[in-house]
């Protein structure tokens, strides 16, 4: 499940909720099998499920990618998405119960069954989520990047026992909830430290915090671009990294900075 939830392959979550579905309509559990024919069995359990788990789905991304939540965890943001998700999830089966069998269960009833079952998958898409955040800190992901003319002056203290395999030359830091995520040249791997932490050293390193979750290197950039009215810059190995626009004029003073941004 853990797995299931983690890929979010679309022909897997089909897989299982076909399974489920049919499972649920030949059994008739909850008292659907007295209370409905076959065929509104499958209509009732295939509604009773594919919503609901599309809705829960749906605010668990939202929760997840939503920029102004990312300065909350990913435990709290997964709270949020019960919270979004519970009423209207109870609203429905209200409504099904009262369409296909007539009395709908009392509406305090479905909101606790619904705020316990969508707070089990957040659970699990939370737990997962970490798991493979483990995996990752372990392993190298290669990245196609030339090594910057320029050295740094100095290395910070927290990636002293990274440089023999990863180089002293960082290119982009980011927060990633509880870690880091360090990129150099010669790949990337996530660190268990806070980024408010991490900033604090790297001014050993010229560069700039140029967005709440993001720090780069002055070697590392190559120009920053415009779209949409938004700016970012663009780095050595072909990374787009955001420009907060609330840091924009405080950038503005460092020379490299302005001199890029002059050219935009």
């Amino acid at each position: 499940m853990l797995g299931i939830l983690l890929s979010n392959k679309l022909y897997l979550h089909a897989a299982v909720g076909f399974c489920v579905i049919a499972s649920f309509s030949f059994m008739g559990p909850f008292g659907t099998y007295q209370d409905l024919s076959y065929l509104e069995r499958i209509v009732y359990w295939l509604l009773a499920i594919s919503i609901p788990w599309a809705l829960i789905q749906t605010t668990i991304y939202l929760s997840v990618n939503i920029s102004f939540l990312q300065k909350y965890s990913r435990a709290t943001r997964a709270i949020y998405a019960v919270l979004a998700n519970t009423f209207p999830i109870a609203l429905f089966i209200s409504v099904l119960e009262s369409e296909l069998r007539g009395a709908p269960p009392p509406f305090h009833y479905l909101l606790a069954i619904t705020a316990v079952t969508s707070g089990i998958f957040s659970f699990l898409f939370v737990q997962a989520k970490n798991m493979s955040e483990m995996k990752q800190a372990k392993t190298v992901t290669p990245i196609d990047a030339e090594e910057p003319a320029e050295s740094c002056d100095g290395t910070p203290l927290f990636w002293r026992v990274h440089t023999a395999k990863f180089g002293k030359n960082i290119l982009h830091v980011s927060a990633q909830d509880h870690y880091v995520q360090v990129t150099t040249c010669r790949g990337s791997t996530l660190i268990l430290m806070r980024f408010t932490d991490v900033l604090l050293q790297l001014n050993v390193i010229e560069g700039a915090q140029v967005h709440r979750s993001h720090w780069v290197s002055k070697n590392s950039t190559v120009k920053i671009e415009k779209s949409n009215g938004k700016l970012s810059l663009l780095l050595q190995n072909g990374t787009n990294v955001p420009i907060s626009k609330s840091r924009c004029n405080e950038l503005k003073k460092i020379s490299w900075f302005a001199k890029m941004y002059a050219s935009t």
